[in-house]
């Protein structure tokens, strides 16, 4: 029997019997199997003149040819053109990229340069990051001595000093200044110190500038019986740049240290006072000092034994020679309460010296906390105390030996003959 003629000679095949013929190689199938693989790819059949272009020997025997694969793929070859196909980071159904081995040639030329050169840097660099530095005072626009200067490192590669960032200050902000007495709260800023209007208001930056130019103008009390408290109110305003702002902070004296703004400071288990030696000309220990002994007269005079109130509140103008009280407000143990104004202060009348006595210690801590104390600055000229306090004797039918009959929580109890701390104060 004879097969069709192909193209290709083919053995004839008898009864009886058989005809030699010779066989194709191993080789051979596995090259036009390879042909028939790459032809029946996607990549392939787009492009059939690049097959045979590849191979137009084996494309005749292609259609005839349906021998089994029988290549080893970890040949040789095959593993040699992986490595090229690699090289030549190519898409494997696309095409090479532009230019074939040069970008490849040109990424490993750039790292050995430019890898030394970064790990040279980086270790001549190292250790030289600036970090912040706490200090103890605060002085604006002062310097801190380079110490990297001193270094080989050459100025192109050290590191500049990062801009610092602003701080930011508006409406409702808390904080403390440097002496950190007290706590401030933000009630309005601006950004102009002239022709303000309501746009002007807003954050502003904060850039270290000094509080000495801001002061206290206006302070209002409240006593409250029940929880057997004083707290001052601290107005302050601070008219002109960088700070154009009003502030508020407020100070509550009580019989309770827990509830005093001397347990309120540190703790109600340590001692202020005590924290300093008694030679000491440590700020803090003056201005408690003063605050204890003038509280106290206001809380044994406002006790709740002798006035016949739930509460009272006034508030003054202090930024005069003598406070003037804009408004007072009282309210009876009945219930019933008036207001009265024009520096009038109705049944507290008889009171005014006390409270006016609390008020100034409060007004000149607070201007020596915002480092604006001024001549008359009973913390820095004890030659002012007689001017800013009254004795505050008791009025006309009061024993003096019970007008003050509560004692300090340093200084013990008011002596003979005064009757009040004021008085001692006044004595020197």
């Amino acid at each position: 029997m004879n097969l069709p003629d192909s193209g290709t000679a083919q053995p004839d095949i008898h009864h009886g019997g058989s005809a030699s013929a010779p066989k194709p190689s191993v080789a051979k199938h596995v090259v036009q199997a390879d042909v028939n693989h790459f032809f029946s790819a996607p990549l392939y059949k787009k492009d059939k003149n690049r097959v045979a272009r590849l191979a137009p020997a084996q494309s005749q025997s292609i259609n005839t040819l349906r021998a089994p694969t029988c290549a080893n793929p970890h040949s040789p070859r095959d593993g040699w053109e992986l490595a090229m196909a690699l090289l030549r980071l190519e898409y494997a159904l696309t095409h090479p990229y532009p230019r074939s081995k040069l970008f490849t040639t040109i990424t490993f030329v750039l790292i050995a340069l430019v890898l030394p050169v970064l790990v040279i840097v980086n270790i001549i660099t190292v250790g030289h990051e600036l970090v912040p530095s706490l200090r103890p005072d605060f002085q604006q626009n002062d310097t801190v001595p380079s110490w990297w200067v001193t270094t080989p490192l050459a100025p192109i590669l050290r590191r500049k000093a990062p801009l610092c960032q602003p701080k930011d200050f508006g409406r409702g902000d808390t904080f403390r200044l440097s002496p950190s007495l007290f706590e401030y709260k933000v009630l309005s800023s601006w950004r102009t110190d002239t022709n303000i209007t309501s746009g002007d208001e807003g954050r502003v930056e904060y850039r270290g500038g000094s509080f000495n130019q801001c002061y206290v103008y206006s302070i209002r009390f409240d006593l409250d019986i029940i929880e057997s408290t004083q707290t001052l109110t601290v107005a302050i305003v601070c008219p002109v740049s960088p700070v154009v702002a009003f502030l508020e902070t407020r100070i509550v004296f009580a019989i309770e240290v827990s509830k005093d703004i001397v347990g309120q400071y540190y703790g109600y288990g340590i001692d202020v006072i005590g924290l300093v030696g008694e030679e000491s000309w440590d700020y803090r220990r003056i201005v408690f000092a003063m605050m204890d002994v003038i509280s106290t007269d206001s809380l044994s005079i406002l006790d709740r034994n002798r006035v016949d109130w739930l509460s009272l509140s006034t508030r003054a103008a202090v930024n005069e020679e003598n406070p003037v009280f804009s408004t007072t407000n009282i309210m009876a143990k009945n219930g019933t309460g008036y207001m009265t104004g024009n520096n009038t202060m109705g049944e507290a009348e008889v009171y005014r010296a006390t409270i006016t006595n609390l008020m100034r210690v409060v007004q000149h801590a607070v201007q020596l906390d915002l480092s604006n104390p001024g001549s008359d600055n009973i913390f820095t000229n004890s030659s002012a105390i007689n001017s800013t306090f009254s004795a505050n004797p008791p009025p006309a039918g009061i024993d003096p030996n019970t007008w003050v009959d509560k004692n300090s929580f340093r200084y013990g109890w008011v002596t003979a003959p005064h009757s009040t701390f004021a008085g001692m104060l006044r004595a020197g």
